[in-house]
């Protein structure tokens, strides 16, 4: 995830932790929310084992309106499982 901005934006994923991935070797921290730095990056994991539509987005409420918000969507892997 690339901030290509001169603000930090805290970055949260509903219904899903993630493991920051990018850092310490064999550190990776599990988050719902990272705050992504000015001109920086963030890479991260996640299993997608919760099905549904989940906001993915800025924390800053100016920036959702500004059009920082998305869903991702999760949906069931054929034959039941997540």
């Amino acid at each position: 995830l690339v901030n290509d901005t001169m603000m930090t934006h805290p970055i949260h994923l509903h219904g899903h932790f993630f493991e920051v991935v990018n850092g310490h070797a064999g550190r990776h921290p599990r988050k719902h929310t990272v705050n992504v730095l000015p001109g920086g990056f963030v890479r991260f994991d996640f299993t997608a084992d919760a099905p549904g539509d989940w906001a993915f987005h800025c924390h800053l409420m100016m920036h959702m309106h500004a059009g920082m918000f998305n869903i991702v969507t999760v949906r069931p892997l054929e034959g039941g499982g997540a």
